[in-house]
Protein backbone atom coordinates (compact mmCIF):
# COMPACT_ATOMS: atom_id res chain seq x y z
CA UNK A 1 0.00 0.00 0.00
CA UNK A 2 1.18 3.44 -0.83
CA UNK A 3 1.32 6.20 1.71
CA UNK A 4 1.17 9.89 0.90
CA UNK A 5 3.55 10.54 -1.92
CA UNK A 6 4.62 14.10 -1.41
CA UNK A 7 5.71 15.53 1.92
CA UNK A 8 6.63 19.03 0.84
CA UNK A 9 4.78 21.99 -0.58
CA UNK A 10 5.60 25.40 -1.89
CA UNK A 11 4.23 28.02 0.45
CA UNK A 12 4.28 30.82 -2.11
CA UNK A 13 0.83 31.71 -3.29
CA UNK A 14 -0.12 33.49 -6.51
CA UNK A 15 3.23 34.55 -7.95
CA UNK A 16 5.32 31.43 -7.13
CA UNK A 17 7.42 30.13 -10.02
CA UNK A 18 7.53 26.35 -9.86
CA UNK A 19 10.59 24.41 -10.91
CA UNK A 20 9.65 22.18 -13.84
CA UNK A 21 12.53 19.78 -13.29
CA UNK A 22 11.57 19.29 -9.68
CA UNK A 23 7.93 18.60 -10.59
CA UNK A 24 9.01 16.10 -13.24
CA UNK A 25 11.01 14.22 -10.63
CA UNK A 26 8.22 14.31 -8.09
CA UNK A 27 5.54 13.11 -10.53
CA UNK A 28 7.62 10.43 -12.28
CA UNK A 29 7.54 6.74 -11.51
CA UNK A 30 11.31 6.62 -11.05
CA UNK A 31 12.63 7.29 -7.53
CA UNK A 32 13.91 10.88 -7.41
CA UNK A 33 17.44 11.78 -6.48
CA UNK A 34 17.64 14.35 -3.68
CA UNK A 35 16.33 17.65 -2.46
CA UNK A 36 19.10 20.05 -1.60
CA UNK A 37 17.83 23.03 0.32
CA UNK A 38 19.24 26.47 -0.36
CA UNK A 39 19.71 29.08 2.34
CA UNK A 40 22.08 30.38 4.98
CA UNK A 41 21.74 27.08 6.81
CA UNK A 42 22.34 24.12 4.52
CA UNK A 43 20.03 21.21 5.09
CA UNK A 44 18.56 18.22 3.34
CA UNK A 45 15.18 16.60 3.74
CA UNK A 46 13.71 13.50 2.18
CA UNK A 47 10.51 12.76 0.31
CA UNK A 48 9.05 9.33 0.88
CA UNK A 49 7.74 7.49 -2.15
CA UNK A 50 5.64 4.32 -1.86
CA UNK A 51 6.71 3.59 1.71
CA UNK A 52 5.20 0.44 3.20
CA UNK A 53 4.71 -0.84 6.71
CA UNK A 54 5.23 -4.48 5.79
CA UNK A 55 5.65 -5.84 2.28
CA UNK A 56 6.69 -9.48 1.82
CA UNK A 57 7.28 -11.33 -1.41
CA UNK A 58 6.51 -14.97 -2.14
CA UNK A 59 9.71 -16.07 -0.42
CA UNK A 60 8.87 -14.31 2.81
CA UNK A 61 11.54 -11.66 2.38
CA UNK A 62 10.54 -8.18 3.46
CA UNK A 63 11.24 -5.24 1.23
CA UNK A 64 10.71 -1.52 1.25
CA UNK A 65 10.80 1.15 -1.42
CA UNK A 66 13.75 3.48 -1.70
CA UNK A 67 13.36 6.97 -0.34
CA UNK A 68 14.38 9.19 -3.22
CA UNK A 69 15.62 12.74 -3.44
CA UNK A 70 15.29 15.54 -5.95
CA UNK A 71 17.29 18.77 -6.28
CA UNK A 72 15.50 21.90 -5.10
CA UNK A 73 16.23 25.57 -4.50
CA UNK A 74 13.75 25.87 -1.63
CA UNK A 75 14.38 26.31 2.09
CA UNK A 76 12.31 24.78 4.92
CA UNK A 77 10.16 27.50 6.45
CA UNK A 78 11.41 26.44 9.87
CA UNK A 79 14.84 27.81 8.94
CA UNK A 80 13.51 31.38 8.64
CA UNK A 81 13.48 31.85 12.41
CA UNK A 82 17.28 31.48 12.32
CA UNK A 83 17.91 33.87 9.42
CA UNK A 84 18.77 37.47 10.42
CA UNK A 85 16.86 38.76 7.38
CA UNK A 86 13.59 37.10 8.45
CA UNK A 87 13.49 37.66 12.20
CA UNK A 88 13.78 40.42 14.78
CA UNK A 89 17.38 40.64 15.91
CA UNK A 90 17.31 39.48 19.58
CA UNK A 91 20.31 41.71 20.31
CA UNK A 92 18.48 44.87 19.23
CA UNK A 93 15.74 46.83 21.01
CA UNK A 94 17.08 45.73 24.41
CA UNK A 95 16.07 42.17 23.57
CA UNK A 96 12.41 42.94 24.34
CA UNK A 97 10.93 41.88 21.01
CA UNK A 98 10.80 38.51 19.29
CA UNK A 99 9.21 37.34 16.04
CA UNK A 100 9.89 36.16 12.53
CA UNK A 101 8.34 35.69 9.08
CA UNK A 102 6.44 32.42 8.82
CA UNK A 103 7.22 31.62 5.15
CA UNK A 104 8.63 33.24 2.03
CA UNK A 105 8.46 32.69 -1.72
CA UNK A 106 11.33 30.19 -1.76
CA UNK A 107 10.34 28.06 1.24
CA UNK A 108 8.54 24.77 1.74
CA UNK A 109 6.77 23.39 4.78
CA UNK A 110 7.37 19.94 6.24
CA UNK A 111 3.96 18.33 6.97
CA UNK A 112 3.42 17.45 10.62
CA UNK A 113 6.39 19.66 11.50
CA UNK A 114 6.56 22.60 13.87
CA UNK A 115 5.85 24.96 10.97
CA UNK A 116 2.42 23.48 10.27
CA UNK A 117 -0.14 26.17 11.11
CA UNK A 118 -3.60 25.38 12.46
CA UNK A 119 -6.27 27.67 13.86
CA UNK A 120 -5.78 27.99 17.63
CA UNK A 121 -8.26 28.92 20.33
CA UNK A 122 -7.44 32.64 20.09
CA UNK A 123 -8.46 32.73 16.44
CA UNK A 124 -11.64 30.79 17.19
CA UNK A 125 -12.41 33.19 20.05
CA UNK A 126 -11.90 36.06 17.63
CA UNK A 127 -14.48 34.44 15.34
CA UNK A 128 -16.97 34.29 18.22
CA UNK A 129 -16.97 38.09 18.27
CA UNK A 130 -18.19 37.97 14.69
CA UNK A 131 -21.00 35.62 15.66
CA UNK A 132 -22.30 38.27 18.04
CA UNK A 133 -21.72 41.10 15.53
CA UNK A 134 -23.52 39.32 12.68
CA UNK A 135 -26.50 38.35 14.84
CA UNK A 136 -26.79 41.94 16.10
CA UNK A 137 -26.37 43.37 12.60
CA UNK A 138 -29.08 41.08 11.18
CA UNK A 139 -31.48 41.96 13.97
CA UNK A 140 -30.99 45.71 13.49
CA UNK A 141 -31.37 45.44 9.72
CA UNK A 142 -34.56 43.38 10.05
CA UNK A 143 -35.99 45.81 12.61
CA UNK A 144 -35.33 48.78 10.33
CA UNK A 145 -37.52 47.30 7.59
CA UNK A 146 -41.07 48.59 7.97
CA UNK A 147 -43.84 46.03 8.20
CA UNK A 148 -46.20 47.98 5.91
CA UNK A 149 -43.78 49.30 3.25
CA UNK A 150 -43.38 52.53 5.21
CA UNK A 151 -40.12 53.75 6.68
CA UNK A 152 -39.68 53.41 10.42
CA UNK A 153 -36.69 54.82 12.29
CA UNK A 154 -35.56 53.49 15.63
CA UNK A 155 -35.87 55.77 18.59
CA UNK A 156 -32.70 56.25 20.56
CA UNK A 157 -32.12 57.44 24.07
CA UNK A 158 -30.17 60.43 22.75
CA UNK A 159 -31.82 63.56 21.40
CA UNK A 160 -31.73 62.98 17.63
CA UNK A 161 -35.13 64.36 16.69
CA UNK A 162 -33.73 66.71 14.04
CA UNK A 163 -31.91 63.80 12.39
CA UNK A 164 -35.09 61.72 12.38
CA UNK A 165 -37.15 64.57 10.88
CA UNK A 166 -34.91 65.34 7.92
CA UNK A 167 -34.54 61.60 7.08
CA UNK A 168 -38.23 60.80 7.43
CA UNK A 169 -38.73 60.49 3.66
CA UNK A 170 -35.60 58.46 3.01
CA UNK A 171 -35.82 55.18 1.10
CA UNK A 172 -37.25 52.56 3.53
CA UNK A 173 -34.41 50.12 2.92
CA UNK A 174 -31.53 52.60 3.17
CA UNK A 175 -30.24 51.22 6.47
CA UNK A 176 -30.52 47.68 5.14
CA UNK A 177 -27.96 48.32 2.40
CA UNK A 178 -25.87 50.42 4.81
CA UNK A 179 -25.59 47.39 7.07
CA UNK A 180 -24.04 45.46 4.17
CA UNK A 181 -21.35 48.13 3.82
CA UNK A 182 -20.67 47.95 7.58
CA UNK A 183 -20.42 44.19 7.30
CA UNK A 184 -17.88 44.63 4.50
CA UNK A 185 -15.62 46.66 6.80
CA UNK A 186 -16.03 44.04 9.52
CA UNK A 187 -14.99 41.22 7.19
CA UNK A 188 -12.00 43.25 6.01
CA UNK A 189 -10.91 43.58 9.64
CA UNK A 190 -11.22 39.79 9.97
CA UNK A 191 -9.16 39.25 6.81
CA UNK A 192 -6.39 41.59 7.99
CA UNK A 193 -6.03 39.68 11.24
CA UNK A 194 -6.01 36.29 9.47
CA UNK A 195 -3.31 37.39 7.03
CA UNK A 196 -1.26 38.89 9.86
CA UNK A 197 -1.26 35.51 11.61
CA UNK A 198 -0.47 33.61 8.42
CA UNK A 199 2.45 35.95 7.60
CA UNK A 200 4.22 36.30 10.95
CA UNK A 201 4.94 34.44 14.17
CA UNK A 202 4.47 36.76 17.17
CA UNK A 203 3.64 35.10 20.49
CA UNK A 204 4.86 37.44 23.24
CA UNK A 205 2.66 38.92 25.97
CA UNK A 206 2.65 42.26 24.19
CA UNK A 207 1.24 40.52 21.11
CA UNK A 208 -1.61 39.12 23.19
CA UNK A 209 -2.34 42.63 24.47
CA UNK A 210 -2.40 44.02 20.91
CA UNK A 211 -4.78 41.24 19.81
CA UNK A 212 -7.13 42.11 22.66
CA UNK A 213 -7.12 45.77 21.58
CA UNK A 214 -7.90 44.66 18.03
CA UNK A 215 -10.79 42.49 19.24
CA UNK A 216 -12.18 45.35 21.33
CA UNK A 217 -12.24 47.61 18.27
CA UNK A 218 -14.10 44.95 16.25
CA UNK A 219 -16.52 44.45 19.14
CA UNK A 220 -17.20 48.19 19.30
CA UNK A 221 -17.86 48.25 15.55
CA UNK A 222 -20.46 45.54 16.12
CA UNK A 223 -22.04 47.38 19.06
CA UNK A 224 -22.44 50.62 17.09
CA UNK A 225 -24.60 49.16 14.32
CA UNK A 226 -27.98 50.85 14.52
CA UNK A 227 -30.28 53.03 12.42
CA UNK A 228 -29.14 56.28 14.00
CA UNK A 229 -26.54 58.84 12.94
CA UNK A 230 -24.89 58.90 16.36
CA UNK A 231 -24.27 55.17 16.05
CA UNK A 232 -23.02 55.56 12.48
CA UNK A 233 -20.47 58.10 13.69
CA UNK A 234 -19.39 55.84 16.59
CA UNK A 235 -18.96 52.95 14.13
CA UNK A 236 -16.72 55.12 11.97
CA UNK A 237 -14.59 56.18 14.95
CA UNK A 238 -14.22 52.52 16.02
CA UNK A 239 -13.02 51.71 12.52
CA UNK A 240 -10.43 54.49 12.75
CA UNK A 241 -9.21 53.17 16.11
CA UNK A 242 -8.92 49.72 14.55
CA UNK A 243 -6.39 51.14 12.10
CA UNK A 244 -4.49 52.76 14.97
CA UNK A 245 -4.08 49.27 16.45
CA UNK A 246 -3.02 47.98 13.03
CA UNK A 247 -0.23 50.56 12.93
CA UNK A 248 0.96 49.31 16.32
CA UNK A 249 0.89 45.75 14.99
CA UNK A 250 3.01 46.59 11.95
CA UNK A 251 5.53 48.60 13.96
CA UNK A 252 6.80 45.27 15.20
CA UNK A 253 6.91 43.92 11.64
CA UNK A 254 9.05 46.94 10.80
CA UNK A 255 11.81 45.44 12.96
CA UNK A 256 12.13 42.45 10.59
CA UNK A 257 14.30 43.24 7.53
CA UNK A 258 12.22 41.01 5.24
CA UNK A 259 8.97 42.58 6.43
CA UNK A 260 10.12 46.22 6.37
CA UNK A 261 8.53 47.19 3.03
CA UNK A 262 5.41 45.19 3.90
CA UNK A 263 5.08 47.10 7.18
CA UNK A 264 5.73 50.48 5.56
CA UNK A 265 3.00 49.85 2.99
CA UNK A 266 0.31 48.91 5.50
CA UNK A 267 1.31 51.56 8.03
CA UNK A 268 0.95 54.15 5.25
CA UNK A 269 -2.40 52.70 4.21
CA UNK A 270 -3.72 52.73 7.79
CA UNK A 271 -2.43 56.29 8.31
CA UNK A 272 -4.30 57.51 5.22
CA UNK A 273 -7.42 55.69 6.42
CA UNK A 274 -7.23 57.41 9.81
CA UNK A 275 -6.88 60.81 8.14
CA UNK A 276 -9.93 60.07 5.96
CA UNK A 277 -11.94 58.99 9.01
CA UNK A 278 -11.03 62.19 10.89
CA UNK A 279 -12.03 64.37 7.92
CA UNK A 280 -15.34 62.54 7.40
CA UNK A 281 -16.16 62.65 11.10
CA UNK A 282 -15.71 66.42 11.10
CA UNK A 283 -17.36 67.17 7.76
CA UNK A 284 -20.37 64.85 7.65
CA UNK A 285 -23.15 66.14 9.87
CA UNK A 286 -26.91 65.48 9.92
CA UNK A 287 -26.79 63.02 7.04
CA UNK A 288 -29.01 60.05 6.29
CA UNK A 289 -28.16 56.39 5.75
CA UNK A 290 -27.42 56.62 2.04
CA UNK A 291 -24.61 59.11 2.72
CA UNK A 292 -23.11 56.80 5.33
CA UNK A 293 -23.49 53.93 2.89
CA UNK A 294 -21.35 55.86 0.42
CA UNK A 295 -18.77 56.58 3.14
CA UNK A 296 -18.45 52.92 4.16
CA UNK A 297 -18.30 51.67 0.56
CA UNK A 298 -15.56 54.19 -0.21
CA UNK A 299 -13.52 53.01 2.78
CA UNK A 300 -14.10 49.39 1.80
CA UNK A 301 -12.89 49.94 -1.77
CA UNK A 302 -9.84 51.88 -0.57
CA UNK A 303 -8.93 49.08 1.82
CA UNK A 304 -9.23 46.37 -0.83
CA UNK A 305 -7.26 48.39 -3.40
CA UNK A 306 -4.51 48.99 -0.85
CA UNK A 307 -4.30 45.32 0.11
CA UNK A 308 -4.18 43.83 -3.36
CA UNK A 309 -2.24 46.77 -4.75
CA UNK A 310 0.74 45.72 -2.64
CA UNK A 311 1.23 42.68 -4.89
CA UNK A 312 1.13 44.77 -8.07
CA UNK A 313 3.39 47.57 -6.82
CA UNK A 314 5.92 45.10 -5.44
CA UNK A 315 6.08 43.28 -8.77
CA UNK A 316 6.19 46.36 -11.00
CA UNK A 317 8.83 48.24 -8.99
CA UNK A 318 10.84 45.07 -8.28
CA UNK A 319 11.32 46.13 -4.67
CA UNK A 320 13.77 44.21 -2.52
CA UNK A 321 12.54 42.91 -0.21
CA UNK A 322 9.14 42.49 -1.82
CA UNK A 323 6.09 44.10 -0.22
CA UNK A 324 4.01 40.98 -0.67
CA UNK A 325 4.57 38.01 1.61
CA UNK A 326 3.08 34.63 0.60
CA UNK A 327 0.15 33.10 2.41
CA UNK A 328 0.11 29.85 4.32
CA UNK A 329 -2.38 28.05 2.06
CA UNK A 330 -3.60 25.34 4.51
CA UNK A 331 -4.17 27.99 7.19
CA UNK A 332 -6.05 30.35 4.83
CA UNK A 333 -8.23 27.50 3.53
CA UNK A 334 -9.05 26.43 7.08
CA UNK A 335 -9.84 29.96 8.30
CA UNK A 336 -12.09 30.78 5.35
CA UNK A 337 -13.89 27.48 5.80
CA UNK A 338 -14.51 28.20 9.47
CA UNK A 339 -15.76 31.71 8.74
CA UNK A 340 -18.17 30.40 6.08
CA UNK A 341 -19.57 27.97 8.64
CA UNK A 342 -19.92 30.83 11.11
CA UNK A 343 -21.98 33.01 8.72
CA UNK A 344 -23.95 30.01 7.48
CA UNK A 345 -24.92 29.21 11.04
CA UNK A 346 -26.29 32.74 11.35
CA UNK A 347 -29.06 31.73 8.92
CA UNK A 348 -30.19 29.04 11.34
CA UNK A 349 -29.89 31.45 14.26
CA UNK A 350 -31.96 33.99 12.32
CA UNK A 351 -34.88 31.64 11.75
CA UNK A 352 -34.79 30.28 15.31
CA UNK A 353 -34.64 33.77 16.84
CA UNK A 354 -37.10 35.43 14.45
CA UNK A 355 -40.39 36.79 15.73
CA UNK A 356 -42.56 34.00 14.34
CA UNK A 357 -45.50 34.75 16.58
CA UNK A 358 -47.59 32.19 18.43
CA UNK A 359 -47.65 28.68 16.99
CA UNK A 360 -51.06 27.03 17.44
CA UNK A 361 -50.45 23.31 16.92
CA UNK A 362 -54.11 22.41 17.56
CA UNK A 363 -55.30 24.69 14.76
CA UNK A 364 -56.83 22.99 11.73
CA UNK A 365 -54.42 22.98 8.79
CA UNK A 366 -56.48 25.08 6.35
CA UNK A 367 -56.05 28.46 4.75
CA UNK A 368 -58.38 31.22 5.95
CA UNK A 369 -60.79 32.93 3.56
CA UNK A 370 -58.56 36.02 3.39
CA UNK A 371 -55.59 33.88 2.35
CA UNK A 372 -53.90 33.68 5.74
CA UNK A 373 -51.99 30.39 6.00
CA UNK A 374 -52.20 28.19 9.13
CA UNK A 375 -49.52 28.78 11.75
CA UNK A 376 -48.13 25.25 11.21
CA UNK A 377 -46.61 26.60 8.00
CA UNK A 378 -43.93 28.18 10.19
CA UNK A 379 -42.61 24.72 11.10
CA UNK A 380 -42.27 23.81 7.44
CA UNK A 381 -40.49 27.12 6.77
CA UNK A 382 -37.95 26.45 9.52
CA UNK A 383 -37.26 22.94 8.17
CA UNK A 384 -36.92 24.31 4.62
CA UNK A 385 -34.38 26.91 5.75
CA UNK A 386 -32.39 24.26 7.62
CA UNK A 387 -32.27 21.98 4.56
CA UNK A 388 -31.33 24.97 2.41
CA UNK A 389 -28.38 25.92 4.62
CA UNK A 390 -27.24 22.29 4.71
CA UNK A 391 -27.23 22.11 0.90
CA UNK A 392 -25.24 25.35 0.67
CA UNK A 393 -22.73 23.98 3.16
CA UNK A 394 -22.36 20.81 1.11
CA UNK A 395 -21.91 22.80 -2.10
CA UNK A 396 -19.12 24.85 -0.52
CA UNK A 397 -17.15 22.26 1.43
CA UNK A 398 -17.40 19.51 -1.18
CA UNK A 399 -15.89 21.75 -3.87
CA UNK A 400 -12.82 22.50 -1.72
CA UNK A 401 -9.69 20.34 -1.92
CA UNK A 402 -9.38 17.99 1.03
CA UNK A 403 -7.09 18.86 3.92
CA UNK A 404 -4.65 16.09 2.97
CA UNK A 405 -4.57 17.30 -0.64
CA UNK A 406 -3.92 20.89 0.39
CA UNK A 407 -0.95 19.80 2.49
CA UNK A 408 0.73 18.17 -0.50
CA UNK A 409 1.71 19.19 -4.01
CA UNK A 410 2.17 22.42 -5.91
CA UNK A 411 -0.97 23.04 -7.97
CA UNK A 412 -3.86 21.60 -5.96
CA UNK A 413 -5.37 24.87 -4.73
CA UNK A 414 -6.39 28.15 -6.37
CA UNK A 415 -3.88 30.09 -4.25
CA UNK A 416 -1.01 27.97 -5.62
CA UNK A 417 -1.83 28.03 -9.33
CA UNK A 418 -1.59 31.70 -10.35
CA UNK A 419 -2.15 35.24 -9.12
CA UNK A 420 -5.35 35.51 -11.16
CA UNK A 421 -6.90 32.40 -9.68
CA UNK A 422 -5.75 33.38 -6.21
CA UNK A 423 -7.51 36.75 -6.42
CA UNK A 424 -10.59 35.10 -7.93
CA UNK A 425 -10.67 32.79 -4.91
CA UNK A 426 -10.46 35.75 -2.51
CA UNK A 427 -13.05 37.89 -4.33
CA UNK A 428 -15.43 34.94 -4.57
CA UNK A 429 -15.27 34.44 -0.81
CA UNK A 430 -16.03 38.11 -0.22
CA UNK A 431 -19.11 37.75 -2.46
CA UNK A 432 -20.04 34.60 -0.57
CA UNK A 433 -19.82 36.48 2.73
CA UNK A 434 -22.30 39.09 1.47
CA UNK A 435 -24.59 36.44 -0.01
CA UNK A 436 -24.77 34.43 3.21
CA UNK A 437 -25.44 37.57 5.24
CA UNK A 438 -28.23 38.61 2.86
CA UNK A 439 -29.74 35.14 3.10
CA UNK A 440 -29.79 35.32 6.90
CA UNK A 441 -31.35 38.79 6.86
CA UNK A 442 -33.88 37.81 4.19
CA UNK A 443 -34.96 34.74 6.14
CA UNK A 444 -35.43 36.80 9.28
CA UNK A 445 -37.54 39.40 7.44
CA UNK A 446 -39.56 36.84 5.47
CA UNK A 447 -40.31 34.82 8.62
CA UNK A 448 -41.73 37.91 10.30
CA UNK A 449 -44.18 38.44 7.41
CA UNK A 450 -44.86 34.77 6.65
CA UNK A 451 -48.45 34.72 7.95
CA UNK A 452 -49.38 38.11 6.47
CA UNK A 453 -51.62 38.23 3.42
CA UNK A 454 -49.82 41.27 1.98
CA UNK A 455 -47.00 40.43 -0.44
CA UNK A 456 -43.80 42.45 -0.29
CA UNK A 457 -40.85 42.64 -2.63
CA UNK A 458 -38.31 42.50 0.18
CA UNK A 459 -39.56 39.12 1.44
CA UNK A 460 -38.48 37.44 -1.80
CA UNK A 461 -35.95 39.77 -3.42
CA UNK A 462 -33.44 39.77 -0.54
CA UNK A 463 -33.21 36.00 0.16
CA UNK A 464 -33.74 35.11 -3.52
CA UNK A 465 -30.95 37.21 -4.97
CA UNK A 466 -28.71 36.42 -2.00
CA UNK A 467 -28.96 32.79 -3.09
CA UNK A 468 -28.12 33.85 -6.65
CA UNK A 469 -25.00 35.62 -5.35
CA UNK A 470 -24.08 32.53 -3.31
CA UNK A 471 -24.32 30.24 -6.34
CA UNK A 472 -22.26 32.64 -8.48
CA UNK A 473 -19.58 32.81 -5.78
CA UNK A 474 -19.49 29.00 -5.46
CA UNK A 475 -19.04 28.63 -9.22
CA UNK A 476 -16.22 31.20 -9.15
CA UNK A 477 -14.48 29.14 -6.46
CA UNK A 478 -14.88 26.01 -8.60
CA UNK A 479 -13.34 27.82 -11.57
CA UNK A 480 -10.44 29.03 -9.44
CA UNK A 481 -9.59 25.52 -8.23
CA UNK A 482 -7.90 23.03 -10.60
CA UNK A 483 -11.08 21.18 -11.55
CA UNK A 484 -12.00 19.99 -15.05
CA UNK A 485 -15.74 19.63 -15.64
CA UNK A 486 -17.59 18.87 -18.88
CA UNK A 487 -19.13 21.94 -20.48
CA UNK A 488 -22.62 20.37 -20.36
CA UNK A 489 -22.48 20.53 -16.56
CA UNK A 490 -21.72 24.25 -16.73
CA UNK A 491 -24.59 24.79 -19.20
CA UNK A 492 -27.00 23.06 -16.83
CA UNK A 493 -25.71 25.11 -13.91
CA UNK A 494 -26.20 28.30 -15.94
CA UNK A 495 -29.81 27.30 -16.70
CA UNK A 496 -30.51 26.70 -13.02
CA UNK A 497 -28.95 30.06 -12.18
CA UNK A 498 -31.16 31.73 -14.79
CA UNK A 499 -34.29 30.24 -13.22
CA UNK A 500 -33.17 31.46 -9.79
CA UNK A 501 -32.63 34.98 -11.16
CA UNK A 502 -36.08 35.10 -12.80
CA UNK A 503 -38.26 33.71 -9.99
CA UNK A 504 -37.93 36.62 -7.49
CA UNK A 505 -39.27 39.01 -10.14
CA UNK A 506 -42.69 37.41 -9.66
CA UNK A 507 -42.80 38.23 -5.95
CA UNK A 508 -46.10 40.13 -6.23
CA UNK A 509 -47.70 37.82 -8.80
CA UNK A 510 -46.98 34.32 -7.49
CA UNK A 511 -47.37 32.87 -4.02
CA UNK A 512 -44.10 33.23 -2.14
CA UNK A 513 -44.16 29.57 -1.12
CA UNK A 514 -44.07 28.56 -4.79
CA UNK A 515 -41.11 30.87 -5.45
CA UNK A 516 -39.14 29.56 -2.48
CA UNK A 517 -39.96 26.00 -3.51
CA UNK A 518 -38.62 26.50 -7.05
CA UNK A 519 -35.46 28.21 -5.76
CA UNK A 520 -34.90 25.43 -3.23
CA UNK A 521 -35.31 22.84 -6.00
CA UNK A 522 -32.65 24.67 -8.02
CA UNK A 523 -30.24 24.49 -5.08
CA UNK A 524 -30.90 20.75 -4.72
CA UNK A 525 -30.25 20.26 -8.45
CA UNK A 526 -27.01 22.25 -8.10
CA UNK A 527 -26.01 19.73 -5.45
CA UNK A 528 -27.05 16.87 -7.75
CA UNK A 529 -24.65 18.02 -10.51
CA UNK A 530 -21.81 18.79 -8.10
CA UNK A 531 -19.40 16.43 -9.85
CA UNK A 532 -16.41 18.02 -8.09
CA UNK A 533 -17.86 17.18 -4.71
CA UNK A 534 -18.81 13.65 -5.76
CA UNK A 535 -15.30 13.02 -7.04
CA UNK A 536 -13.82 14.31 -3.78
CA UNK A 537 -16.09 12.08 -1.67
CA UNK A 538 -15.25 9.08 -3.87
CA UNK A 539 -11.53 9.74 -3.48
CA UNK A 540 -11.84 10.09 0.31
CA UNK A 541 -13.72 6.78 0.52
CA UNK A 542 -11.02 5.05 -1.53
CA UNK A 543 -8.30 6.42 0.75
CA UNK A 544 -10.21 5.29 3.83
CA UNK A 545 -10.60 1.82 2.32
CA UNK A 546 -6.86 1.65 1.62
CA UNK A 547 -6.08 2.62 5.21
CA UNK A 548 -8.39 -0.10 6.53
CA UNK A 549 -6.81 -2.70 4.25
CA UNK A 550 -3.33 -1.56 5.25
CA UNK A 551 -4.20 -1.93 8.94
CA UNK A 552 -5.67 -5.36 8.23
CA UNK A 553 -2.54 -6.50 6.38
CA UNK A 554 -0.30 -5.23 9.14
CA UNK A 555 -2.31 -7.13 11.71
CA UNK A 556 -2.32 -10.38 9.68
CA UNK A 557 1.37 -10.37 8.70
CA UNK A 558 2.83 -9.29 12.02
CA UNK A 559 4.06 -12.23 14.13
CA UNK A 560 4.04 -10.19 17.32
CA UNK A 561 0.74 -10.50 19.23
CA UNK A 562 -1.42 -7.40 19.08
CA UNK A 563 -1.62 -7.41 22.87
CA UNK A 564 2.15 -6.95 23.12
CA UNK A 565 2.48 -4.55 20.18
CA UNK A 566 0.06 -2.06 21.67
CA UNK A 567 0.87 -2.58 25.35
CA UNK A 568 1.92 1.07 25.74
CA UNK A 569 -1.40 2.28 24.31
CA UNK A 570 -3.73 0.48 26.71
CA UNK A 571 -5.05 3.68 28.27
CA UNK A 572 -5.96 5.25 24.94
CA UNK A 573 -7.21 2.20 23.04
CA UNK A 574 -9.45 3.22 20.13
CA UNK A 575 -9.26 6.85 21.23
CA UNK A 576 -11.72 6.25 24.08
CA UNK A 577 -11.30 8.46 27.13
CA UNK A 578 -12.41 7.59 30.63
CA UNK A 579 -13.53 9.89 33.43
Amino acid sequence: KNSSTSHSQTMATPDTQQHENENDYLNSDEPPAAIQLAGDVSATFEIERNATVSDEDAGGHSSSHVIGRVPSQHTPSTQLQNLPSHRIDPKKYCGWFRGYVRQDWDTVVIPHGIDELRANWVELFFDLIYVACIVHLSAEAATSVASNDSHRRLASTTDTSSSIDHCAHEWPYAFLITSFAEFGLLTNAWRHQVQYVTHFVFNQKIDDFIRILYMICVLCMGIFIQDDEAYERAFLISYGLLHVVMIIMFLKVLMIPRGRNHAIWFIAQSSVTIIIVVIINGAVRNQCNLVWFGVYVGLLIFDMIGTYGSYIVSKKLELKPRIAIPLNVPHIAERYGLFIMLILGESIISIMSADLGELNLEEEFVWAEDGTPPSQVLVGFVILVFCLTYCIGRLYYDCQPSEEAIMEGHDNHALRISATRGRLYMYAHQMLFFGLLGLGMGIKIAAKHLLDTTRRWIDVILPGYSLVLIVIALNMIRIAHPYHVHYKIWVFRALLLGVMMIMPLFALAINNAVIFGVVFACIVLQLWVDVEGKEKIKHEKEELKEKRELAKLESEHSQEPAKDRFKHLRRVTSGIGKM
